[in-house]
């Protein structure tokens, strides 16, 4: 979420504070504060699993994003990719 009036991003707490009184929905967060694995096959592991959204589906990854967002990127499931033919 961007302040318009300060010309920043909100950080993450507030921005989930904002959204929570606007009534809007934020994406599922899996972890708040995450350390990133050694290697790139353990990240890749754990951007696998269920969606929050649908337990019947697979997620396509995870973003990992820094709570000052200085670092964002995301892993992408090897099993969402290969489900759907990416």
């Amino acid at each position: 979420v961007y302040n318009i009036i300060y010309d920043k991003f909100l950080d993450m707490n507030d921005m989930i504070t904002f959204c929570t009184y606007m009534n809007l929905n934020v994406v599922p967060i899996v972890e708040h504060y995450y350390n990133l694995p050694e290697t790139v096959d353990d990240l890749l592991i754990y951007a696998e699993g269920k969606s929050r959204l649908n337990d019947e589906t697979e997620r396509e990854g995870v973003v990992i994003r820094t709570h000052d967002k200085s670092i964002s990127f995301k892993a992408i499931s090897n099993k969402f990719l290969l489900k759907n033919g990416e």
